[in-house]
């Protein structure tokens, strides 16, 4: 069970997009511009996945880059199509955490390679266009 204090920040973050028009996700929150993208691309889901800062577990920058390039390897090895972000504690307690939205991907594999790169827990956007948390330890 991850603490109290955690699940709040990981609520109450706001996951930006920035490739293409920036705009932010938040949890609970209909996405008007994430309901465009979806039309655009023609998908119906998306989520929000890091590979920093494993089970919130601050690393050094340098890894958590690799780690970063390494979640980037696998999107492009699996012909993912994908938009950058960062994922911001407006408390600044915690850093921002670069991130992918990545699109057209299934809750199901995307907690899958959550859980690969160690996260407490990521975002999904089901067609709804209304992200969730999804607690994945």
């Amino acid at each position: 069970m991850l603490d109290p204090e955690l699940l709040d920040a990981y609520r109450n973050a706001n996951y930006l997009v920035r490739s293409g028009r920036a705009f932010t996700l938040q949890i609970g929150q209909h996405s008007p511009d994430l309901s465009q993208i979806y039309r655009e691309q023609g998908v119906a889901s998306a989520a929000f996945v890091t590979a920093t800062n494993p089970h919130s577990q601050r690393l050094a920058e340098t890894e958590n880059i690799a780690r970063q390039q390494a979640l980037q390897s696998l999107l492009v090895a699996g012909h993912w199509r994908f938009l950058e972000g960062i994922a911001q504690d407006p408390t600044l307690k915690w850093p921002d955490e670069p991130s992918y939205l990545i699109l057209g991907i299934s809750p199901e594999l995307a907690a899958t390679i959550g859980r690969q790169f160690g996260q407490n827990a990521i975002v999904i956007c089901p067609g709804t266009a209304i992200p969730e948390l999804l607690i994945l330890s």
